[in-house]
């Protein structure tokens, strides 16, 4: 995901499934890439979003989805029940201003997390804003279990999410 390698993973284009596919997902431009042989030449390919379910490269799982009128987003799936935790992520191209000479180089990328909740999804900046998609006494809880295990909504791995957002779904 932070590389232009390409790695083996699987694809839902169309409901239909395609495995062992070497898949890149292009952060910047927000294109999903394919790459295979060809009549002996390697082809590298830029996926149709409005055609992809969904698609998974090692220890990743991405979803595509429509925000209205073609406008096509992917984002990193986390969880598996009514809540999940989605990141959003893009980077920048910007001149280095470490060099002399004009060099431009891409941003380290940078997530935006949501909530995913039936069909709904909303951008979380804090804890607070997590906790407030919860009734009180259920907020109380995941506040605690967030305390015990020391999560922090913004800044922890996708393990740690995983864990909250599997919390939040077992209540």
């Amino acid at each position: 995901m932070e590389d232009e390698t390409f790695k083996k993973g699987s694809i839902t284009i169309n409901d239909t499934l395609h495995n062992n596919l070497l898949l890149n997902y292009d952060i910047y431009n927000q294109k999903i890439l394919l790459k295979f042989i060809q009549n002996e030449r390697m082809v590298i390919i830029s996926l149709p979003k409005e055609k992809v379910n969904e698609f998974s490269i090692p220890n990743n799982r991405f979803i595509v989805l429509n925000k209205g009128a073609w406008d096509y987003s992917i984002y990193e799936l986390i969880g598996n029940g009514n809540y999940r935790i989605l990141l959003g992520w893009s980077k920048e191209f910007e001149l280095n201003d470490k060099s002399e000479a004009a060099d431009y180089a891409f941003t380290k990328a940078k997530r935006t997390l949501y909530l995913y909740f039936g069909s709904e999804i909303n951008e979380i900046k804090n804890k607070k804003d997590f906790l407030s998609f919860f009734n009180d006494s259920d907020a109380q809880s995941i506040k605690k279990f967030m305390k015990q295990n020391k999560i922090r909504i913004k800044h922890d791995s996708q393990e740690k999410l995983t864990t909250l957002v599997n919390y939040c779904n077992n209540m």
